[in-house]
């Protein structure tokens, strides 16, 4: 059995998630490079060793990198996956509005996913770089140091509300999530998935949060946009 040595970080949560998918006979975690050839957890968390923390894992849960992509580009792809499955929770369609809130590499990467799905895009950050990445992508952008993000969200929706709010945000704070309540639209329909099937609730405009208005349930559908 050939066997991979994935660095991903920190390598409990990875080592976590391998073990837990089928086919994966077993994991195993260590430590690779270094300035010796032995060393503890608790030396390497101090950063003085030059370990890398890896992850061992069978090479039929691992994808060949195409000879015309290079090193630097396929090491975005699990950044990139995790940008992924934040948008299939969202299910966007063409032509909706959504919001990015954070433009670090996993928000920036969320933009151009975004954008190649043809959705509009709004982009918040704090960053003037950031911004000025996002808007190259396409995304219309919002400087959190110089407007408000609930009054350029409402005018971005054309005073509809948004469709979506992806949060990929790094804080402690929880006013991301209250702004993204707020942008989302109203009158949203929620999903509920149950043993019975998926149910339909109607939320108060002051809870829809991650809830959106479907093509179908607006009057007008699609030209009503």
């Amino acid at each position: 059995m050939e066997i991979a040595v994935l660095a991903l970080g920190c390598f409990w949560g990875p080592e976590i998630k391998f073990s837990k998918i089928d086919g994966i006979i077993k994991t195993e975690v260590g430590y690779c490079g270094g300035n010796t050839s032995t060393t503890t957890y608790k030396e390497v968390c101090t950063g003085t060793t030059n370990h890398a923390e890896v992850v061992n894992v069978p090479t039929n849960l691992c994808a060949k990198v195409p000879e015309n992509v290079s090193d630097e580009e396929a090491s975005f792809t699990v950044l990139a996956a995790v940008a992924l499955q934040g948008i299939r929770l969202v299910k966007p369609t063409l032509g909706e509005t959504i919001v990015v809130m954070g433009l670090g590499l996993v928000g920036l990467l969320t933009v151009q996913l975004l954008k190649a799905n043809g959705c509009r895009v709004l982009g918040i950050d704090f960053d003037e770089e950031k911004l000025k990445i996002a808007k190259n992508f396409g995304a219309d952008v919002c400087n959190l140091n110089e407007e408000d993000p609930l009054t350029f969200s409402d005018i971005f929706s054309r005073g509809r509300g948004v469709d979506a709010v992806i949060v990929t945000t790094s804080t402690k704070s929880d006013k991301p999530i209250h702004q993204a309540a707020q942008m989302c639209r109203k009158r949203a329909a929620a999903r509920q998935a149950q043993r019975t099937g998926p149910a339909r609730a109607t939320v108060p405009p002051q809870h829809h949060l991650w809830c959106r208005e479907r093509w179908n349930n607006r009057a007008g559908g699609p030209a009503g946009r």
